[in-house]
C-alpha cells in the first residue's frame, strides 16, 4: 500500500510558515473569532480549470523537440507572411502535426490532473464528529476543520489532522494506532493523553460545558524543522489553573494514522492541511533524467549542427548557382545589370513575362540559409516524444504484470514507479543494504551469552558441527530457563528481565492468542525469546507491563506487574534504549539494551572477566552471521530514582531544545550500567541471494554492500551471499583517529596504485580527481608521501587487522582477488575531506568486492555520490533498499530499487521500482533491464534515421532545381510523414527480444550490450548516419536515373508526380528497415509474449511478428487512403491545403505500374545494400551477442551453445566486437 506521503505535493501551498513565536491554539476555540490559521482542505492536483491550458501548454514547451519545433514555425510565419525570404513550407503544415502532438499530451495531463481533483474531493468531503464545547456531536467535512477544535475519532478511524489527545475510553486515556501511511510501519504504537490531565476537570462549575478557551495548547511554530519531524513534537498544555503539562510526540496522533483498538478518542486540533506534519513530509521525489533521455538531448544537438552544416552548404551552393545562371534566366524574373531600362526590358521580353516582379540580383546568404532552414526542419522527428512515451508505458506495464516478479505471501508484484525503465539495462554499480534486502528481516532469536557460558546453538540453521570443534562450549536453552526458576542464576534473571520488559512492543489480543506488535523484528524476537524461558508479556497499558512468569517443570505460573516509568527511546547517537521499571517491591531499576560499543562505553563492570568471555563469545557470534545486542542494567536508590524523574520530567514538557534535553536526560542515566549479558538473532539470507548476486558480477556490475551491522556480521554475510569469495585478500579500513584513519588510506592507495601510475602521465580517473584537489603541484605519489610522512604507523596496526603498504602490495602481486571493508567511523574521517574521498574510490575500485560496515544512512548516500562523481564518464549506479535508512541512497542513485520489507514502505514510496524479493533483481535487470535498452535504442536511432534519410532526398533533388528550396514533396505529404513511418517501429519498442528471458538470465554477459552503451554509443551511431547517407542516396537515385523512361501510359508528368512516387518509395523504405532491425522472427500463432504466463499459451496477437507485419500494412495502407482522399476534390481545392495541384494526384500515381516498380525495388536495393555487409561479417566474423542469438533461436534455452560459460577471450571478444 502506497503512503500518503507519496500523494501529497511538495509544500508548494504553505501558509502562515514566517511564524517564529511558538504556535498558541486555544481549545474550545470560538468560532466566531477566527483564530488565522489555515484550513483542513489540501489538495494534489497541479491546475485549477481556468489555468490549466496555459500552464500545462507552457509546460509542454520545456521538452527540447517542442521548442525547436515552435521556432520553426515562427520561422515558417516570417517566410510566408513577410518579405524577410521566402518559406518553401506553409506554416500550417507544421503547425497541424505540432497541433495534433500537443494536443496528445495535454490530454493525458488534464486526464491524470482531474483524478488527482477526484480524488482530492473524495479525501476533502470524509465525514467526522466534531465535539462543541457542550458536549454536543455534530458531524462536519474534513475540509471544514480547523485549528482549536474537538474531534471525536473511532475505533479504525482514520485521524484527519493533528491532534493532541485528550480523553479516550481507555483507563489512563491510553490508545492505540497505526502510523502505516506516515511512516510505513504497520506496528501499533501506543498513544496517551498527558500525564496528570483530566478533561472533565476542565468544564464550568463541575458541568459538562467547557468554556471558549479553557485550555490552552503551546506548540512548535510552523516552518521549523521540529515542526515537520513525524517523530517529535514539543508542546505545552496549560490548563484553567495556569499549570503546565508538557505534550510528547506519544501524546499527539497525526494527520494520516489510524485508530486501533480504541473505541473512542477526544483531540484538540493543532495543525491542520499543509501545516500538518503529513504534509510537512511529502517529500518530492528527486527529477532523475534517464540516460536514454540525456542521448537524445544530445543526439538533437547532434542532428540540428548537422541540419545547420546541410543548410549552409545548400545556401552556398543557391548563391553560386545564381551567380553562374543569373544572366540567362529572365523567365525566372531576373535581368542583367546593364539591362535597368523598363523599356528596354519591355521591348526584349516575351510579353507573358511583362507582369513579372524582376529582380536584377541574387539572393543574399542569410534569406537563403532560412529558406533551407525551413525545408530540412522535419530532420527532427515530431513524433519523438509521443513514441518514447508509448513504448515507456508498455515497458512499465510489463514489468508491473510480470508474474515472475510476483511475491504471493504478501500479494506483492513488481512495480515500475519510474520512467527510467532503460536505465535498468545500464547499470554499472549496485549498493545494497543488508538487513531486509539481502536478508529475510525475520529475526529468529539462536543464543545468548549470559555469566560467561553460551546458552542455544550460534550456528546457522540446518547446519551440524561435531561438538568438538566448537570454539566455545554451550547448553540448551532450556537449561538457562531451568537455572533462572532453581534460583540458580540471578544474572539468568535479569537477563530475563531485560528481555521481557527492555522495549516498546504493544501486546494485540487476536482470536483468544497474544500478538506482538513491534517496531522491529529484532524487539519482536527478543520479547519472544523471553517467553520462551518462562517471562511472557501478556498485557501493557498505563499502569505498566505484566510478565507472567512461568515455574520450572510445568508448574502454574503468576502474573506479576511492573510500573513503567519512562522509556528512553533508541536514538543513533546513543545507539541504546532504555526503560525504568519500579518493581512490586518498590525498587528502581533502569534496563538497558544497545549495540556492544555504546554499552561498553558506560559499563562498570567492563573489564570483568565475564564481560571479557562475553566479548569473545560477540565475536564469535559475529562470525556466524548473527546479529547481536548487549544487555545491561543499573539500580537507583529511592533518591536518586525520584531526583531522575524530576529531571526526566522536566526534559519531557520542555519546549525548547526538547530532544536534546531528553537524550542528556537519559545518558544521564544510562551510565555505569552492569553488563548481564548479549543476544544473538539471526537474519537468514533471501532465497536466491547468493545466485542473484553471482549473476551480476558475472554481467560485470560491481556490487557494494553497505551496512549498519559491526564488521564480522557484515563480512560473514559477505562470505555467505557469495560476494567474499574463499581466497579473496582481505583489507580493511578499521576505525580510530583521524591521522591513524588518512595513515591506512594512504598505505591502501600506494598499495593497489603503481607510483607510475600516480604520476600525471598515466592517472587513472581517481588519480586525476585526487590531483585536482590537493594544492601542491607535485605528483600525486609525492603529494601522498607527504600525508603519510605528517602521520605516524600506529605499533598496533599489525594487531588491529591493518596490513602496511609493502604487505598489501606483496599480497596482491601474489595473485587472486581482493575484498575491501571500511568501517563507518573510519569514513566519518573521509568524507569531509574530497582528497581522501578521491583516494578510497581509488582503493575500491581495485577491489572485487566492497563492505561498508557500521555505515550510518548519510554515509550510504555519500558512498553513492563518491562513485557518481569520481568515475568517468558518470556510471549508472543502483540502490537497493528496504528501510527509511535506505532512502538517501536510493535517491541518490540513478535508479532506486525498493523492497516491500517489515520495516515499513519508506524505501518502496521514495524508490523508482519496487519489488518483493531481492532476488528479482536479476530479472528486472538483466531480462528487462536488457531488453528495454536494446527496444529503446531501435526505436530512437531509427526516428532520427528515418527523418535524416528524408532530408538527403531533399538536398539531393536541389542540385537539380538550383538549390531553390523548392521542396521535393507535396508539403502535406512531407509533414505527415512521421504518420505513416511512426507504428512499426513503436511495435519493435514493445515486443522485440533478440533472446529469450531464460537465456538472456543465464549467459549474464550478454548485459555488456547495455552496460557499454554498445547501442547507442559513437559507433553505432556513426553506422546509423551512414546507412541513412547510402539510403537517401539510393532511394532518390533510382527513380532519379530512370525518370526518362518513367512515363509508361503515354501521359505527361511533373516534378510532383515524380516527388509523391519517390515518397511513396521512401515510405516502403523506412518501414522495410524496421522489419531488417528485428531480431524476433516468429510465425504468427506463435507463443506470446505476455511476460510471466504459462508455457505454451499460445496468443497470435502478442506475436511480435504478426504485430511488425500488421502495422506495417496498416502504415503502408493508410499512406494509400491520405493519398486518394487529399487528391479529390473536396480536400484538393482547399486554399490552405493547396490549389487544385494534387487534384487526382494519388489516383494517377497509383495507378501507374512504375509507382509500384519503385516501390518494391527500392527498398529491396537499399535493404541489401544495408544489411549484406553486416550478414558477411556476422557469417564469417561472428560477435557472441550473434551467436548467443542464433543460438537461442535454433536451442531454445542454450542447452548446446558455444558459450554456456564464456572463456577470456569470450569476453574480449565481447567487449572488443559487439
Amino acid at each position: 500500500m502506497d503512503s500518503v506521503l507519496s500523494r501529497l505535493p511538495f509544500c508548494s501551498q504553505e501558509q502562515e510558515c514566517d511564524r517564529v513565536d511558538a504556535r498558541s491554539v486555544p481549545v474550545p476555540f470560538n468560532e466566531g473569532e477566527p483564530l488565522g490559521f489555515i484550513t483542513n482542505i489540501y489538495s494534489t492536483y497541479i491546475y485549477e480549470w481556468y489555468d490549466f491550458f496555459p500552464r500545462a501548454l507552457a509546460g509542454q514547451f520545456r521538452r527540447t523537440g517542442n521548442q525547436y519545433f515552435l521556432v520553426m514555425l515562427l520561422v515558417m510565419c516570417l517566410g510566408t507572411f513577410t518579405p524577410l525570404f521566402v518559406s518553401p513550407i506553409h506554416p500550417a503544415t507544421i503547425a497541424m502535426p505540432l497541433t495534433i502532438v500537443l494536443l496528445i499530451s495535454l490530454a493525458q495531463e488534464g486526464y491524470a490532473d482531474l483524478m488527482r481533483h477526484r480524488d482530492d474531493d473524495a479525501v476533502n468531503h470524509k465525514p467526522v464528529t466534531q465535539l462543541t464545547r457542550t458536549g454536543q456531536r455534530q458531524q462536519i467535512m474534513w475540509k471544514d476543520i480547523e485549528v482549536g477544535m474537538l474531534l471525536e475519532l473511532k475505533n479504525r478511524e482514520e485521524v484527519p489532522a493533528d491532534v493532541v489527545i485528550l480523553d479516550t475510553s481507555a483507563a489512563e486515556g491510553l490508545c492505540y494506532c497505526e502510523t502505516k501511511a506516515i511512516d510505513g510501519e504497520t506496528n501499533l504504537k501506543r498513544r496517551m493523553k498527558p500525564a496528570g490531565f483530566d478533561l472533565s476537570a476542565c468544564t464550568e462549575d463541575g458541568g459538562s460545558e467547557l468554556p471558549y478557551g479553557a485550555i490552552s495548547i503551546e506548540c512548535d511554530p510552523v516552518g521549523t524543522r521540529e515542526q515537520a519531524s513525524i517523530y517529535t513534537f514539543n508542546g505545552r498544555l496549560v490548563q484553567p489553573a495556569g499549570e503546565s503539562l508538557g505534550v510528547q510526540p506519544a501524546n499527539v496522533l497525526l494527520r494520516g494514522s489510524v485508530v486501533r483498538n480504541t473505541k473512542r478518542v477526544v483531540g484538540a486540533v493543532v495543525y491542520t492541511g499543509f501545516e500538518t506534519k503529513l504534509a510537512k513530509n511529502a517529500m518530492k521525489t528527486p527529477s532523475k533524467l534517464s540516460q536514454i533521455d540525456k542521448l537524445v538531448n544530445n543526439a538533437i544537438v547532434v542532428v540540428l549542427g548537422m541540419d545547420i552544416l546541410f543548410c549552409v552548404v545548400s545556401a552556398v551552393l543557391n548563391i553560386d548557382f545564381e551567380n553562374e545562371n543569373l544572366a540567362g534566366s529572365q523567365y525566372l524574373g531576373y535581368f542583367e545589370p546593364g539591362e535597368s531600362s523598363e523599356a528596354f526590358r519591355n521591348a526584349t521580353i516575351y510579353p507573358q513575362y511583362q507582369d513579372m516582379d524582376w529582380e536584377g540580383e541574387s539572393d543574399s546568404f542569410f534569406p537563403s540559409f532560412l529558406t533551407f532552414l525551413v525545408l530540412y526542419y522535419n530532420v527532427i522527428t515530431i513524433s519523438l516524444y509521443v513514441t518514447v512515451e508509448i513504448v515507456t508505458r508498455f515497458m512499465m506495464t510489463y514489468i508491473d504484470s510480470d508474474l515472475e516478479m510476483y511475491h504471493a505471501p504478501i500479494d506483492m508484484p513488481a512495480k515500475a514507479r519510474s520512467t527510467t525503465v532503460t536505465d535498468l539495462g545500464q547499470i554499472e554499480y549496485i549498493f545494497s543494504d543488508k538487513t531486509g534486502t539481502l536478508t529475510q528481516n525475520i529475526m529468529k532469536f539462536k543464543c545468548c551469552s549470559v555469566a560467561g557460558q553460551i546458552y542455544g546453538s550460534a550456528m546457522p540453521s540446518g547446519y551440524i558441527m561435531d561438538p568438538e570443534k566448537m570454539p566455545y562450549s554451550s547448553m540448551p536453552i532450556e537449561h538457562l530457563k531451568g537455572n533462572i526458576f532453581a534460583e540458580k542464576s540471578t544474572e539468568g534473571k535479569i537477563f530475563a528481565e531485560v528481555l521481557s520488559l527492555c522495549h516498546s512492543v504493544v501486546v494485540e489480543r487476536e482470536n483468544g492468542g497474544i500478538v506482538y506488535q513491534a517496531e522491529s523484528p529484532d524487539e519482536g524476537a527478543l520479547v519472544a525469546a523471553a517467553s520462551d524461558i518462562g517471562y511472557t508479556l501478556v498485557s501493557r497499558d498505563t499502569s505498566g507491563m505484566t510478565i507472567d512468569i512461568g515455574k520450572a517443570g510445568g508448574a502454574e505460573s503468576k502474573g506479576v506487574l511492573f510500573e513503567e516509568l519512562a522509556i528512553n527511546e533508541f536514538d543513533a547517537t546513543r545507539k541504546r534504549m532504555s526503560v525504568m521499571i519500579r518493581y512490586p517491591d518498590g525498587k528502581g531499576r533502569l534496563l538497558v539494551k544497545g549495540a556492544d560499543s555504546s554499552m561498553l562505553r558506560v559499563a562498570a563492570n567492563a573489564e570483568s572477566d565475564e564481560v571479557a568471555n562475553m566479548n569473545d563469545h560477540l565475536v564469535f557470534f559475529a562470525k556466524q552471521g548473527l546479529r547481536t545486542l548487549v544487555l545491561g542494567y543499573r539500580d537507583f536508590t529511592a533518591q536518586e530514582l525520584e531526583a531522575w524523574l524530576t529531571e526526566y520530567q522536566t526534559a519531557s514538557t520542555s519546549v525548547e531544545n526538547h530532544d536534546q534535553k531528553v537524550m542528556d536526560c537519559a545518558i544521564s542515566a544510562e551510565k555505569n550500567l552492569t553488563i548481564i549479558g548479549a543476544t544473538a538473532i539471526e537474519d537468514k539470507l533471501q532465497d536466491g541471494v547468493p545466485d542473484t548476486i553471482e549473476t551480476v558480477l558475472q554481467a560485470g556490475i560491481k556490487f557494494w554492500v553497505l551496512t549498519g551491522d559491526k564488521r564480522e556480521t557484515a563480512i560473514e554475510i559477505g562470505k555467505s551471499c557469495g560476494l567474499i569469495q574463499e581466497g579473496m585478500t582481505m583489507v580493511s579500513l578499521r576505525g580510530g583517529s583521524e591521522s591513524f584513519v588518512h595513515w591506512q588510506l594512504c598505505e591502501l592507495y600506494s598499495a593497489f596504485v603503481s607510483p607510475e601510475d600516480q604520476d600525471a602521465a598515466a592517472m587513472d580517473s581517481a588519480s586525476l580527481s585526487l590531483m585536482s584537489c590537493i594544492n601542491d603541484k607535485s605528483t600525486v605519489s609525492n603529494a601522498i608521501s607527504n600525508m603519510m610522512a605528517s602521520t605516524e604507523a600506529p605499533a598496533d596496526a599489525a594487531s588491529r587487522g591493518v596490513l602496511s603498504g609493502t604487505d598489501l602490495a606483496e599480497a596482491i602481486a601474489a595473485g587472486g582477488k581482493v575484498a575491501f571493508v571500511m568501517e563507518g567511523t573510519a569514513l566519518e574521517h573521509v568524507m569531509p575531506f574530497e582528497h581522501m574521498k578521491a583516494m578510497l574510490f581509488g582503493v575500491a575500485a581495485k577491489c572485487h568486492a566492497v563492505v561498508a560496515c557500521r555505515a550510518t544512512p548519510s554515509q550510504k548516500a555519500l558512498l553513492v555520490e563518491t562513485v557518481q562523481t569520481y568515475v568517468k564518464p558518470k556510471p549508472v549506479t543502483l540502490a537497493i533498499g528496504d528501510g527509511a535508512n535506505d532512502v538517501g541512497m536510493i535517491q541518490k542513485a540513478q535508479v532506486g530499487v525498493g523492497i516491500a520489507g517489515l520495516e515499513g514502505q519508506q524505501a518502496v514510496n521514495a524508490s523508482d521500482f519496487a519489488i518483493a524479493q531481492f532476488r528479482f533483481l536479476k530479472r528486472l535487470l538483466l531480462v528487462h533491464g536488457r531488453w528495454n535498452y536494446r527496444r529503446m535504442s531501435v526505436v530512437i536511432l531509427y526516428s532520427f534515421y528515418k527523418n535524416f534519410v528524408m532530408v538527403v532526398t531533399l538536398f539531393l533533388f536541389n542540385f537539380s532545381c538550383g538549390f531553390s528550396g523548392t521542396p521535393l514533396y507535396d508539403q502535406w505529404l512531407y509533414s505527415a510523414y512521421n504518420f505513416f513511418t511512426t507504428l512499426p517501429v513503436i511495435a519493435v519498442g514493445i515486443f522485440e527480444k533478440d533472446v529469450s528471458a531464460d537465456y538472456a538470465m543465464k549467459h549474464p554477459y550478454l548485459y555488456i550490450q547495455g552496460r557499454n552503451n554498445l547501442d547507442m554509443d559513437a559507433k553505432a551511431i556513426c553506422s546509423w548516419v551512414g546507412t541513412a547517407l547510402v539510403h537517401g542516396i539510393i532511394i532518390y537515385g533510382i527513380p532519379f536515373l530512370q525518370y526518362p523512361g518513367m512515363t509508361d501510359d503515354g501521359m505527361g508528368q511533373g516534378f510532383l508526380v515524380w516527388g509523391t512516387t519517390v515518397f511513396i518509395s521512401l515510405v516502403f523504405s523506412m518501414n522495410t528497415k524496421v522489419l531488417e532491425e528485428t531480431r524476433t522472427v516468429t510465425y504468427c500463432g506463435g507463443e506470446t509474449l505476455s511476460l510471466g504466463t504459462k508455457k505454451g499459451r499460445k496468443a497470435w496477437c502478442s506475436n511480435f511478428a504478426g504485430w511488425t507485419v500488421f502495422l506495417w500494412m496498416f502504415s503502408m495502407f493508410f499512406l494509400f487512403f491520405v493519398l486518394l482522399v487529399y487528391s479529390t476534390y473536396p480536400f484538393a481545392s482547399l486554399e490552405i491545403l493547396g490549389d487544385l495541384t494534387f487534384l487526382d494526384m494519388g489516383t494517377f500515381v497509383l495507378g501507374r505500374a512504375s509507382t509500384w516498380a519503385y516501390s518494391m525495388f527500392t527498398p529491396l536495393v537499399s535493404t541489401l545494400v544495408g544489411s549484406l555487409p553486416w550478414l558477411l561479417f556476422w557469417a564469417f566474423f561472428p560477435t557472441p551477442l550473434i551467436l548467443s542469438i542464433e543460438d537461442s533461436r535454433l536451442n531454445g534455452n542454450g542447452r548446446h551453445q558455444v558459450a554456456e560459460s564464456p572463456t577470456n577471450s569470450d569476453k574480449y571478444l565481447m567487449e572488443e566486437k559487439v
